[in-house]
């Protein structure tokens, strides 16, 4: 029997010499070319654009101007080598900081620009925003990873005749928006209040795979274009616990976000070596911008090791680096379905070849951790054993399936790698839904009531959809018809209802994206006609739940 020295000690020594092995794997790793080329081709730069509303009523729903300092973290957060340009809109659309390649001399004049935000502007004109910053992008383009990003409080307004803003707005839907889902752009979109047209936003972004988000509040707005630059770009994330990180021999770059509360004092930056530093002291290599709710400090070839933030823990604080050794995972969309079966996979690259060299990977955990806005967490192990999710063993893709935790709501997914030697992680938001389009009952008034159908791409492809519609009249009698395609992403059915109750049931038919089928009940749903129902009132149509 062969007996195992089992004290702290040995204990120790032990994860001495791992910790030993896995440093030398590293550092042969940085220098010798790891095994593998990637199959995936060059990955696609980034091109951001940015709409911004600065129409007259934006003196209410954004009397302080936080799109200022919002836009300031967006567009000093980007990474340099995107494209990104920023438009603001009114009655005309004006080019607020041009659009090219990012660089130190773009960012600083986009910093400087933003406070050029006003809230002067007579009329909406998305249409006239949404076409010039898009002027170039007539035809998919596989170098490039397109994002559209449109922050508005209002409704289509370009005159004070309502059918010419009814004309704009049909306009967008069958005219623009068919152009942009051709080009293959994502347009993510932010109502700034609930006045603003939150179907048409909401339809841009479900029928191009976009995020929509509607706050009551600017002073949300710096968070939320965080979140947007997590979903636009691909930067490399380093986990912050405590407000502290570790920091690796592969990092050239580092850059510290840190939100401050009101009143809060100075942020200090403490180094591996125990020395500190803040604004009013900066060490060589180190830029540090300061607004009034955040701050960024980016630290060049930052010496390796633990660093600590002298200021208070928020979950928002990041640490964003530039590295030879980066982390590729799967990219959920935005849209999910529940219980959809996802396989998620997670790769390390070295200068863009897989690495896949036992010695090193040896020492890799990575986990997957879903947590949903209710608080309930999941956690999974990701691994490249060849068993269960895991297709081939130690080819470097980390493997898991999710599926029956995907339930109906928001969640937050965050993926950490621990090497040791070297820490990587990433977060994304994503929203589930129990149905692959979202329906809404409109009353119209005099009693007429609308259903209107939008399909989320990512679940549905609306090239295959066919809606059904079964309404019951008040007397009893079924009569059964079809909802109307209205635009590229919208299927309509516009009722004069008798006076009485009314039920609705729509029946959803189409494909998958990867073309399996789908059929989908919604409804049923009961609505009173010749009563008191507030014209534009909504109502969402939803599947029916199980017993």
């Amino acid at each position: 029997m062969k007996l195992t020295d089992s004290t702290p000690g040995h204990r120790d020594a032990h994860r001495h010499f791992s910790r030993l092995a896995l440093l030398l794997a590293f550092c042969v790793l940085l220098v010798e070319s790891p095994a593998r080329a990637a199959n995936n081709p060059a990955e696609p730069v980034d091109d951001v654009r940015v709409l911004i509303d600065i129409s007259g009523s934006m003196k209410r729903t954004d009397p302080h101007n936080l799109r200022r300092p919002a836009l300031r973290l967006f567009t000093s957060l980007l990474p340099k080598g995107a494209h990104a340009g920023v438009w603001t809109f009114g009655q005309w659309t004006n080019m607020l900081v041009k659009h090219g390649q990012v660089d130190t001399p773009w960012k600083n004049n986009a910093r400087k620009s933003a406070g050029e935000i006003n809230s002067r502007g007579l009329h909406t004109n998305i249409e006239d925003v949404l076409r010039r910053a898009t002027w170039d992008w007539k035809r998919p383009d596989t170098g490039h990873r397109r994002s559209l990003i449109l922050l508005t409080d209002g409704l289509v307004d370009i005159s004070k005749n309502p059918a010419e803003n009814a004309a704009s707005r049909e306009r967008i839907l069958n005219d623009v928006l068919p152009r942009l889902q051709q080009a293959g752009i994502t347009v993510h979109t932010i109502a700034l209040s609930s006045e603003s047209d939150a179907p048409l936003l909401q339809q841009l972004a479900a029928a191009t795979g976009g995020w929509f988000e509607t706050i009551e509040s600017a002073d949300g707005l710096e968070r939320l274009f965080l979140r947007m630059f997590e979903k636009v770009s691909k930067a490399d994330t380093l986990p912050l616990k405590d407000n502290k990180v570790s920091i690796d021999n592969s990092i050239h770059e580092a850059t510290f976000l840190v939100f401050r509360k009101p009143g809060a004092g100075a942020t200090t930056i403490i180094t591996p070596d125990g020395s500190s530093f803040g604004q009013q002291q900066l060490p060589a290599g180190v830029e540090w911008f300061e607004d009034e709710r955040y701050e960024l400090i980016t630290i060049q070839n930052p010496p390796p090791g633990e660093w600590r933030i002298n200021a208070d823990v928020d979950p928002d604080n990041r640490v964003m680096v530039v590295t030879d050794l980066r982390m590729k995972n799967t990219g959920l969309p935005n849209d999910l379905s529940v219980e959809q079966p996802l396989l998620f996979t997670m790769q390390l690259e070295q200068k863009g070849k897989i690495i896949d060299r036992p010695d090193f990977l040896q020492f890799v955990k990575v986990t997957l951790t879903q947590i949903a806005d209710n608080g309930d967490e999941w956690q999974w192990r990701l691994r490249d054993d060849g068993k269960h999710a895991d297709l081939t063993a130690n080819d470097g893709i980390f493997s898991t399936r999710l599926g029956e935790s995907l339930v109906e709501g928001e969640h937050e997914f965050i993926l950490d790698v621990d090497g040791i030697t070297f820490k990587r992680n990433k977060h994304q938001r994503v929203k589930v839904y129990g149905q692959p389009v979202d329906a809404q009952l409109e009353a119209l008034g005099h009693d007429r009531f609308a259903l209107t159908i939008v399909p989320y791409v990512s679940l549905i492809d609306p090239h295959s959809m066919h809606v059904d519609i079964e309404h019951i009249l008040p007397n009893g009698r079924l009569e059964k018809t079809e909802a109307a395609q209205v635009s590229t992403a919208e299927w309509r059915l516009e009722l004069d209802a008798s006076a009485g109750e009314h039920e609705l049931t729509a029946y959803i038919r189409g494909q998958r994206s990867d073309g399996s089928p789908l059929n989908v009940q919604l409804g049923p749903i009961r609505f009173e006609a010749g009563g008191d129902a507030t014209p534009h009132e909504r109502a969402p149509m939803r599947a029916p739940q199980p017993e």
